[in-house]
């Protein structure tokens, strides 16, 4: 180095001035205890800091395994129910070939179900699709044991359309058709209004009613012998007949049914049954508790639905005074 460089330079002035904050009791001033502090305070905000974040965290964890449990239930209740549905769809008019057979698609079925080599059961695939879909959609009902019996004549009229485009879109078609007509007898599907008027009490109800008025003396006799409506209708009543007859018989009275006015196909329905019970009145006035259950239970099958559905128009006529007056309160609502 330079000998100038070696000299050191006298202090200038300002380094000779001490500086304003010199003063040893002014609080600006830093001093070891005072880095000391801000250092430890410091450090408290960082630890604050880092606790919050892991609570945020944890939070994070917690709702992601809150909502991965909630996955997994919904899950289980969608596996549940689809292995209920497919239970009873396996047992679905079992003396139907057409429920159960290997089904080998060809033309137009072939491409859409690419490739065509069948699926064993697939119209029972189809209806377990329509139920398990209708039973998300309206989870007030969800699935009912029962409403695959209801399901599958509908399904069945639309898959037998002569016309093959229609056929393929039997599965959505029927979708739409059974939830109308699930709109007219909701109510007795809804355990929550099992012992309402709207309920399925107050639906055999108001048919025990009806029978009282139009046949007076099997009315009395079954009364005395404590067979009530709900002992041998409410499976009528819930499968609108559908194991009662054979299939040809269902879709004729289904007809009958489908042809009135959304408001008073029940009330139809439930003279339908009362026409079944005076139509074997001969049989009933002469036979005891016992022998009268398992008529009704197991209802003739040789039996004209013609001279039903005829007699259940007129019980309409004999009965009208009774539900359109209102003389109670659950007639009036039908």
């Amino acid at each position: 180095p330079s000998l100038q460089s070696a000299v050191s330079a006298p202090p200038s002035l300002e380094s000779t001035i001490a500086p304003v904050n010199a003063d040893p009791l002014d609080p600006l001033r830093s001093t070891p205890e005072a880095e000391k502090e801000e250092e430890e305070e410091g450090g408290e905000e960082g630890m604050a800091k880092k606790e919050e974040e892991e609570g945020k965290e944890r939070e994070r964890g917690r709702g992601a395994n809150e909502e991965q449990d909630a996955a997994t239930r919904r899950y289980l209740d969608s596996k549940a129910l689809q292995d209920e549905i497919e239970k009873d769809t396996k047992r679905t008019w079992p003396d139907l070939h057409f429920f159960s057979e290997k089904h080998d698609f060809k033309g137009l079925e072939a491409e859409h179900y690419d490739g065509g080599s069948g699926l064993p059961g697939e119209h029972q695939m189809a209806i377990t699709r329509v139920l398990f879909t209708f039973a998300k959609l309206n989870p007030g009902i969800r699935y009912v044991q029962g409403m695959n019996e209801l399901l599958a004549p509908i399904y069945y009229v639309f898959k037998q359309d002569t016309t093959q485009a229609f056929s393929l879109e039997a599965e959505a078609d029927s979708f739409w058709c059974f939830s109308s007509l699930m709109e007219s007898v909701r109510d007795v599907y809804d355990s929550v209004q099992d012992d309402t008027e709207q309920g399925i009490h107050g639906a055999l109800e108001r048919m025990r009613e009806y029978l009282r008025v139009a046949d007076l003396e099997v009315w009395q006799h079954l009364e005395k012998q404590g067979l009530t409506p709900t002992l041998y209708a409410l499976r009528w009543v819930t499968l609108i007949l559908c194991q009662e007859f054979g299939l040809p018989d269902v879709l004729r009275i289904w007809d009958s049914i489908l042809s009135k006015q959304m408001q008073v196909r029940l009330r139809f329905l439930l003279h339908l049954c009362c026409a079944m019970v005076i139509n074997i009145r001969d049989e009933i006035l002469r036979q005891d508790f016992a022998e009268n259950l398992t008529r009704l239970q197991r209802y003739p099958r040789d039996i004209d639905v013609e001279d039903i559905i005829y007699s259940a128009e007129r019980l309409q006529e004999v009965t009208q005074p009774l539900w359109k007056k209102g003389k109670t309160a659950a007639v009036a609502a039908w």
